[in-house]
């Protein structure tokens, strides 16, 4: 059985994108997959080619539309990621996102090549030169974050978070801190640690 010019062009299209090729098995990828990811597609392929597509497919993940703790990509991941798996953002009419498990609690998305969309490998294509997919959907994360973490620590945490900043601590009992052209400390602060553990908001 031989390789479709079609399936070969997506391969190529992918070949040069930060990401990892991985096997999809009766329609989902491993549910951590990381021990594929050294292998090249051709590696896969054959796998595919002697199962004749009948419980096998190759797949991709795309390093930038994934989250995880302590992962590179941080708030851009997620935004990525929630973009990339809205409908209403990246449609999907084949069903070639799937979800996989990723780094340290996260998530990433897996690209079912025979799926796959022009559009969406023109997105993955376009990260490599710009690695974030709607600066609105991030621009809108990074203020659910500072809202949610600001509201939700007690005021002794606000506190010791404004000590540590060497801001006014007495700005601890207002909700709106974070929002103040005088504490842009305290958002770069917030982000910064958001960045590091994007999980909490997924």
């Amino acid at each position: 059985m031989t390789v479709s010019p079609e399936l070969l062009r997506r391969i190529d299209a992918l070949n040069g994108c930060q990401g990892h090729w991985v096997l999809i098995k009766n329609g989902e990828p491993a549910s951590d997959c990381a021990y594929q990811w050294h292998q090249s597609p051709e590696d896969h392929l054959a796998a595919c080619l002697e199962d004749r597509w009948r419980t096998m497919s190759l797949g991709f993940v795309p390093s930038y539309i994934s989250y995880s703790d302590y992962s590179r990509p941080g708030l851009v991941g997620l935004a990525n990621y929630r973009v990339f798996t809205d409908t209403a953002s990246t449609p999907d009419p084949h069903d070639a996102v799937l979800e996989v498990g990723y780094g340290w609690n996260g998530a990433g998305v897996c690209l079912d090549l025979r799926y796959v969309t022009d559009d969406m490998l023109e997105t993955v294509q376009a990260l490599e030169s710009y690695p974030l997919i709607s600066e609105e959907e991030h621009s809108q994360l990074e203020c659910e974050v500072i809202e949610a973490d600001w509201a939700n620590e007690s005021i002794a945490d606000r506190v010791r978070t404004m000590q540590h900043l060497d801001l006014c601590i007495f700005a601890a009992r207002d909700d709106s801190a974070p929002w103040r052209d005088s504490f842009d400390k305290l958002r770069d602060y917030l982000i910064s640690c958001a960045n590091e553990y994007p999980t909490a908001y997924a």
